[in-house]
């Protein structure tokens, strides 16, 4: 309970830090692109954790396999995710060894 609340408030600070600090564009943007590499973690996931504990008990034998491809599986939808979403956000990244973003307010 704690660990929720705690990220909970640590989550409300942020956002209300962000929406000062920086632009509306630039706000917006930078929460899209946070939207979306969550919205590919999670399907890339595939629910995995509950799939795993229910049929890792009854797999027997087979449990070695099954944990092995559903690993691979969910690599690949990572890897086909991030195919997708990288060459669409790559560009609003910023080159390394670029000096840190300044949104033109006085700090």
């Amino acid at each position: 309970m704690a660990n929720t609340t705690a990220t909970a408030v640590l989550g409300l600070g942020y956002w209300i830090l962000a929406t000062r600090l920086y632009a509306p564009a630039d706000f917006g943007e930078g929460q899209t692109l946070i939207s979306s590499m969550r919205l590919f973690s999670s399907l890339a996931g595939l629910a995995f954790v509950g799939t795993m504990a229910r049929f890792i008990p009854v797999a027997g034998l087979h449990t070695a396999r099954f944990i092995l491809y559903g690993h691979a599986a969910a690599i690949g939808l990572g890897l086909l995710g991030a195919t997708a979403f990288l060459p669409r956000s790559a560009p609003r990244a910023v080159p390394a060894g670029s000096p840190p973003y300044n949104s033109g307010r006085p700090c």
